[in-house]
């Protein structure tokens, strides 16, 4: 046997934090998991060596005691060696190790590492008694990290009106090489970057039958008349030039519900005008201001009357515009 970097396995720093560690392994995971290697060993093996890794490193305790363990081995006492020069017994019962002893596993790192008086190995991996197995029949704490690496994750794209109000949501995803129509329910006030777990509904590990869960990232698109800044809401509301010049009291959609706004005469376009209050209610009862912006819009066609108004309109103006 010879001392293994798991820093190394997982691809990671030593100075990685338990975040970066977590994301290192689901990322291998899936790339090695045997589901979708089943005739390459090779692969399995990785897995395995993986899966062993992140049993220590994903366990702040565990991960303290192995770096202690490391720098040991730094010093020298890294070689290869024959377990049962120390009084273990090797057997590869389906692709695991077993080391057996009528003694302490700390007996055994010892002889290897140096006095490891503070440091029980048991304490860091998931054994039982004295025997210490890594393979792919898990235990209880290896079958949960399986789970975890059959989480998956996807986007779900929702308007600011569905967002805002809640809504029950269908969409397609393909889980396990097939193409599965699942169901959501959006709570009211959600907002981008927030995620909603479906329990369950991630790939189906094959040899358990055991399934990882889904994560769902939501994203708020803007629509062409409608946009979020964080929890503000602008909107652009089209409005006639007469309205524009002369005044006028409009009605405007918003999604807490129809509001009115005077627009003062010689609005121009683009003009913003600020509702307090009135924009998006996320799920914490935090409402963001509307700002409501205008764009003056002309008739496609004029009938004739309309045409002689505008020249009578054009003759008397003495209203010059910078170009």
């Amino acid at each position: 046997m010879q001392y293994k970097d798991y820093y190394k396995s997982l691809g990671v720093d030593k100075k990685a934090d338990q975040d970066t560690i977590k994301k290192a392994y689901r990322k291998l995971a899936k790339k090695f998991h045997p589901d979708k290697h089943p005739n390459d060993s090779k692969k399995v093996d990785q897995f395995k060596e993986i899966n062993e890794a992140y049993e220590v490193l994903g366990n702040p305790d565990k991960r303290s005691k192995y770096d202690q363990l490391s720098s040991r081995a730094a010093r020298g006492n890294g070689a290869e060696f024959d377990p049962s020069a120390f009084g273990y017994q090797y057997s590869g019962q389906g692709g695991s190790r077993h080391y057996q002893t009528s003694g302490d596993f700390s007996d055994f790192f010892e002889a290897f590492f140096g006095d490891q008086s503070n440091f029980n190995y048991d304490d860091l991996f998931s054994g039982s008694g004295n025997q210490f197995q890594s393979n792919t029949q898990f235990s209880r704490g290896n079958n949960e990290r399986e789970i975890a690496a059959a989480d998956m994750e996807a986007e779900l794209t929702l308007t600011p009106s569905e967002a805002y109000q809640g809504v029950g949501k269908k969409f397609r995803i393909r889980i396990n090489q097939h193409d599965k129509t699942l169901s959501v329910k959006i709570p009211a006030g959600i907002v981008s970057g927030e995620k909603i777990k479906l329990k369950g509904q991630g790939q189906t590990i094959h040899s358990s039958g055991a399934s990882g869960d889904l994560y769902l990232h939501i994203k708020i698109e803007d629509t062409p008349t409608l946009k979020m800044d964080g929890l503000d809401l602008i909107t652009v509301v089209p409005i006639t030039p007469w309205e524009a010049a002369l005044g006028s009291e409009i009605r405007v959609n918003a999604l807490s519900g129809a509001v009115k706004l005077k627009v003062p005469p010689g609005t121009g376009s683009g003009k913003r005008f600020r509702l307090n209050k009135k924009g998006y209610k996320n799920r914490k009862g935090e409402t963001g201001d509307l700002f409501i912006e205008t764009k003056i819009v002309v008739p496609p066609s004029l009938n004739e009357e309309e045409q002689e108004l505008l020249k009578k309109w054009k003759d008397v103006s003495t209203y010059q515009p910078q170009r």
